[in-house]
């Protein structure tokens, strides 16, 4: 269901009245777009419990057991096979990485309407307003959520069937309290739960040539964008300091507000001037010894 159209236009009004001629365009468009998962994304479920399980071997035990010369994953087992140490932990208990079964490319609906104008034959402006709705973007959750505290506290918070799993049911210590009493007790589950919005009204200034000098871009936004999750994992600081949501039960409305990536201002000046006193200037070369010449500069 990757199917992304995309539909634009462009139209030169003439309008005496205005004093509208081929000096103005508007411009308007919309497309859907997606971006697929990155592989981490799934090499990270690949790598966790109960897919790995960690062995160290130290001391006289590792030192006669050198990786072999070809360390394959198959060599590597055959050698260190031996070693593994089974039935003294259970994996439920370590943490795990999942996927939700429907996972996929995340989509954004994006939309522009615009009106550029000529103030000379060297300079436009432009102002414009772009918009976008990101859906089904990558999210990680707690699959398998600590209920109890919530649950006798704010019952009416619970999602409808969820239970706190009893001591009498849960298959280790760690899982008791939470959703699932069978499964990890420590999962994050990779989801399509994220959405955002951003608005943006942005002005440009762009001259060639002005004054038979400069050359100028100059470009500025004032926009807000918003979402529930701005990055799949963890950053530390700013929107997702936690890749987890604050309310284990409800990660998407009571999540929503500012994103991370919001910038509403932002302004960008690039200037190039052509200075008149070298305008006029011929042609200079530095000739090497080897006869081999550096092309410096061309003049009017």
């Amino acid at each position: 269901n990757g199917w992304a159209p995309g539909v634009g236009f462009a139209w030169s009004p003439r309008s005496n009245f205005l004093h509208i001629g081929n000096n103005t365009v508007v411009r308007g468009g919309y497309r859907l777009s997606y971006d697929p998962a990155a592989y981490i994304t799934y090499a990270k479920e690949a790598n966790d419990s109960p897919a790995v399980i960690s062995t160290t071997l130290t001391g006289v035990v590792a030192a006669a057991n050198p990786l072999p010369a070809v360390p394959t994953g198959d060599n590597v087992r055959t050698l260190l096979g031996p070693h593994l140490q089974t039935g003294v932990f259970d994996p439920r208990g370590f943490g795990q990485t999942t996927v939700s079964p429907d996972f996929g490319p995340d989509r954004v609906h994006q939309w522009s309407f615009g009106i550029q104008r000529e103030i000379s034959h060297d300079a436009a402006l432009e102002v414009r307003y772009v918009g976008n709705h990101g859906t089904r973007l990558f999210q990680t959750i707690d699959g398998n959520p600590y209920i109890l505290g919530l649950a006798n506290a704010h019952p009416d918070l619970v999602p409808a069937g969820w239970k706190p799993c009893p001591a009498s049911r849960a298959a280790i210590p760690e899982l008791v309290g939470r959703v699932n009493c069978t499964s990890g007790a420590l999962v994050q589950e990779r989801t399509n739960t994220g959405y955002s919005d951003y608005n943006g009204l942005q002005i440009e200034f762009r001259s060639t040539s002005l004054w038979r000098q400069l050359t100028l871009q100059s470009f500025f936004t004032f926009s807000k964008t918003t979402d529930n999750t701005s990055e799949i994992g963890a950053t530390g600081s700013a929107g997702n300091t936690s890749a987890l949501s604050q309310s284990q039960v409800n990660f998407t409305g009571q999540e929503h507000g500012l994103s991370g990536l919001d910038f509403p201002h932002k302004f960008l000046l690039s200037v190039v001037e052509e200075i008149p006193l070298f305008k006029n200037r011929g042609d200079v070369a530095v000739v090497s010894e080897t006869g081999a010449s550096v092309f410096l500069g061309e003049g009017n």
